[in-house]
């Protein structure tokens, strides 16, 4: 679970550097938005479960698609040459 973004802590650390209170709580809640909104786009793109295992059964009928196409054109190709002999 993520940690919480402790803006009391951001601002008295910035008042400790001199800047002024009110300018010190705006930038902490500006870094702390900034950050949240940073933290939900990454999860956004982010594969679940579901979406690996689709992909998974998706993968597979590719794969035995490709088989069954190789093994027709395998077929195909001796049937020619056994015909031509």
């Amino acid at each position: 679970m993520a940690e919480a973004i402790d803006t009391f802590e951001i601002a008295d650390d910035l008042e400790a550097a001199g800047i002024e209170p009110e300018r010190a709580k705006a930038h902490a809640r500006a870094h702390a938005k900034a950050i949240a909104q940073a933290v939900r786009q990454s999860r956004s793109d982010l594969a679940t479960k579901t979406d690996l295992a689709e992909l998974k059964v998706e993968l597979i009928k590719w794969n035995v698609g490709v088989v069954v196409g190789v093994v027709g054109l395998a077929t195909a190709v001796l049937g020619t040459l056994i015909a031509l002999t």
